[in-house]
């Protein structure tokens, strides 16, 4: 005799996780809970297998509503709580006006719940299209049929101007991010780079839009304004930094409120300054990242849409300064998701080991095309004396380039400091136009980049001409390249 085992339909009651709800509808189906668990199960293992660094998990334990409940005059059963409730994952197929009624419902649940769409083997998507998508319909059946999608006819508009806040390196109203190992000076070229925003200065021969600047400090303590006093005492005479203000601690990208408030901030200094939020600098992503793991795509999504939402309300630059991985050739720290929204990402790394000198590489520029590689030396200033008359000190970026520095190219000069590497590739620079420079025009090379010292200038040149770096001809007081061996 065969038993038949009675199919008992699963109630929201009997859910053991009733803060995410899974509802399977639509023509395929599964009444019966167990076939559903089975079902979950091989989903979830599906999801781990195609993302195995941020699986989103779904709970096997599932509710089914029937495609009559969800046509006109059909009743629902309970299907969230308002208080417990957070997200719905709708597994199936539906046409949308049963699929509105669905969620029709399931709002009158709950009214804040976040509705997602089950995607077979992978991670729900937020169904955010959905109501928008019902909408249309609900116009198109009632005979509203004028699109709301902007229509361009031909190539109208191929002309139009892209507009950079640094001209070339980053574009006006756009997402970027300055990427590195710790301890690379990634902050200093912020610093430089906000500095030059705020007093409309050319940065690098670059020309600047000119507007506020706004400088989240999730790390780095007193050592921003330390920085930024520095940049005055070498490019402003000493006077302080106009238009460029600092919020003093972390500001979470992903949590509205927060973000609504950094709106609020950003107006503020508009109508102090007079001058339009051109740039915003968030430092670092992992102190403004909050209790998400960076390595889910959900919780960088979320980030990500915290900063576009901010760089849409103040027509600000995002500038975002993020470590890279273990290995750092391969990119940024955590999700993916997070290179893939970039406009512009910018990858430093110290000069050769040097300790004060670092190199600057687009590895990405979305609608141009790759700026070259530069170098940037770094200069120490004293920004002040503490109480027992010692130097406290502070680094400034010579915002001035040049060439890098090849690996291997000075490897026989010992104890190389960064102004040696600067007179050296000034030296080579002037020679391969040259043949031959003159000192008083390397002089004047040097000046112009302000790396030069006078105290120490041609200490340098002899340390270079000592170790065979270059050629000092002290009759003719010019410099020449050795010639390399073929």
């Amino acid at each position: 005799m065969t038993t038949v085992r009675k199919i008992v339909p699963t109630k929201f009651r009997d859910l053991t996780n009733k803060k995410v709800v899974v509802i399977h509808t639509g023509s395929f189906a599964q009444y019966d809970p167990e076939s559903r668990k089975v079902w979950q199960r091989a989903h979830n293992l599906a999801i781990t297998e195609t993302n195995p660094v941020d699986p989103e998990l779904e709970p096997e334990q599932t509710l089914f509503v029937s495609e009559k409940q969800c046509s006109e005059g059909g009743k629902f059963g309970q299907m969230a709580d308002p208080d417990i409730t957070e997200r719905v994952i709708i597994q199936g197929a539906l046409d949308f006006p049963k699929l509105g009624r669905l969620c029709d419902e399931l709002r009158k649940q709950a009214p804040d719940v976040e509705i997602y769409r089950g995607v077979e083997g992978e991670n729900a998507t937020p169904w955010t299209s959905l109501t928008k998508t019902l909408a249309t319909m609900a116009a198109v059946k009632a005979g509203h049929t004028v699109t709301s999608f902007p229509l361009i006819s031909g190539y109208e508009g191929f002309d139009t101007k892209h507009d950079y806040l640094i001209k070339g390196l980053l574009p006006l109203n756009s997402t970027c991010a300055i990427n590195g190992p710790s301890a690379t000076y990634k902050s200093f070229i912020a610093i430089s780079m906000g500095c030059h925003v705020a007093t409309g200065t050319a940065w690098d021969g670059r020309n600047v839009e000119k507007g506020a600047v706004l400088y989240i400090v999730g790390e780095g303590g007193v050592g921003v304004p330390r920085r930024i006093r520095a940049w005055a005492d070498q490019y402003n005479n000493s006077r302080d930094v106009p238009n460029f203000y600092r919020i003093p601690m972390p500001v979470f990208m992903a949590d509205e409120l927060q973000v609504a408030e950094l709106e609020i901030a950003a107006n503020q200094i508009k109508e102090a300054t007079g001058l339009p939020m051109r740039l915003i600098v968030v430092d670092t992503v992992a102190r403004c990242f909050g209790a998400g793991d960076e390595n889910r795509a959900a919780d960088m999504g979320a980030f990500i849409k915290g900063c576009d939402l901010i760089k849409a309300k103040t027509g600000a630059t995002v500038l975002m300064i993020h470590h890279t991985g273990k290995n750092e050739d391969n990119g940024p720290r955590g999700s993916s998701a997070f290179r893939a929204a970039l406009d512009v990402e910018l990858l430093v790394k110290r000069e050769g080991g040097q300790r004060q000198a670092v190199t600057l590489t687009c590895t990405k520029m979305k609608d141009d095309e790759e700026p070259p590689k530069r170098a940037y030396d770094l200069k120490t200033r004293i920004v002040y004396y503490d109480d027992g008359n010692d130097e406290v000190t502070s680094l400034v970026l010579i915002d001035t380039g040049r060439e890098p520095v090849e690996p291997g190219e000075l490897d026989d000069v010992g104890n190389r400091t960064s102004n040696h590497v600067a007179l050296y590739q000034a030296i080579r620079a002037l020679c391969e136009r040259l043949g031959m420079a003159p000192w008083g025009l390397v002089i004047e090379h040097m000046k112009e980049a302000k790396t030069w010292d006078t105290r120490k200038g041609t200490r340098w040149r002899d340390k270079l001409a000592s170790d065979g770096a270059i050629i000092w001809d002290a009759v003719n007081s010019t410099v020449s390249m050795p010639t390399k061996p073929e």
